[in-house]
């Protein structure tokens, strides 16, 4: 609900929904995600259908589909859930 909301205020921008604050690498695919402040998306990553939370850096080369991305900090996992490096991620 979060990512269909976010998208459909950004309809100005296409398919996606771009903090000011974030970096983007042109070599990066961003289709049909809401990405928050100071989030870096490195080269050749690619999301698809995502919700990138504050703070959040995609690795270059890294492939997200459908799921929400942010901080892990100390947090452990839940069922639901994975921690890949410093990222806690949530299939939507």
């Amino acid at each position: 609900d979060c990512l269909r909301t976010s998208l459909a205020l950004a309809v100005h921008e296409g398919d996606r929904l771009v903090s000011r604050t974030a970096r983007i690498a042109s070599s990066a695919v961003v289709e049909r995600t809401a990405i928050w402040d100071d989030v870096i998306v490195f080269a050749h990553a690619k999301l698809r259908d995502c919700i990138v939370a504050d703070g959040v850096t995609i690795p270059a080369d890294a492939e997200y589909e459908r799921c929400a991305i942010v901080p892990a900090g100390a947090r452990a996992a839940a069922d639901d859930e994975r921690i890949e490096g410093d990222l806690l991620i949530r299939a939507i």
